[in-house]
């Protein structure tokens, strides 16, 4: 008999306002600014946006500590 196998989880929903690609206010030692690049389970990977360089900085930071920047 076959094994079935288990469905992926389901990717835990963001706050609102926040969506992937957009800039976003994350706390990491204070609160800095980032674009949302991606999401592991309730972990969000955030570029950040102070120092422009050639080579790609992930910051990982918890689900609860990203933020619509308010305008």
């Amino acid at each position: 008999m076959k094994k079935s196998k288990a469905a992926p989880p389901l990717p835990f929903p963001l706050p609102d306002g926040v969506k992937m690609l957009e800039m976003v206010a994350y706390y990491h030692d204070g609160w800095h600014y980032g674009r949302l690049v991606e999401q592991k389970g309730h972990e969000l990977a955030v570029l950040d946006g102070r120092k422009p360089s050639l080579k790609e900085h992930k910051i990982w930071v918890d689900l609860t500590d990203v933020k619509k920047i308010e305008n």
